[in-house]
């Protein structure tokens, strides 16, 4: 399970279905006969990729929860860009201009002066790489998974490339 909840969906994805990427497949750059396919291979990938890394790849407004207040500054999750508003237990919304998302590479860590008392805090977020700033090796591991879908079509359980996973793991928080 994904610990965000996507509230506005990425308008946007990690790597278009392009003449570039009908060549890595090694098919003609002007063959559009499967582009319905391939689009529904890179939405599947993309959604493995965030499964895996446990952000949004893409800029999407989404919603992080955390059960306990805050007590020192907060690791939330990779790719945060801002924070729109978060609420209380209470369902009370607090404007999210009071707290402040500093970057260190792929972590976002929410910096604030102090919180409302209360036990549950939901955040809702910008999140999210443009297309400005996908790190080239997240658009390559999305490419090799939609290879590796388009290749093996079979009804049977296979797992991603290690190639994939070498890749992705360097983009885990852990």
């Amino acid at each position: 399970m994904l610990p965000y909840t996507v509230i506005t969906p990425a308008a946007i994805k990690p790597i278009l279905v392009d003449a570039t990427l009908r060549l890595h497949l090694r098919l003609s750059a002007t063959d559009t006969s499967e582009d319905d396919l391939l689009d529904a291979y890179v939405d599947a990938a993309t959604q493995y990729i965030e499964r895996y890394i446990g952000y949004p790849l893409m800029t999407q407004i989404v919603e992080l929860k955390l059960t306990k207040q805050p007590t020192e500054p907060q690791d939330l999750t990779g790719s945060i860009n801002d924070i729109i508003t978060y609420t209380i237990d209470d369902g009370s919304d607090i404007d999210g201009t009071s707290l402040s998302v500093e970057k260190y590479g792929i972590l976002s860590q929410v910096r604030y002066d102090s919180f409302a008392s209360g036990s549950l805090f939901k955040f809702k977020c910008n999140a999210g790489y443009t297309v400005d700033n996908i790190p080239e090796d997240i658009k390559q591991a999305c490419r090799l998974l939609v290879m590796h879908m388009y290749e093996v079509r079979e009804s049977v359980k296979v797992s991603a490339p290690d190639t994939v996973t070498d890749i992705l793991d360097r983009h885990l928080l852990y």
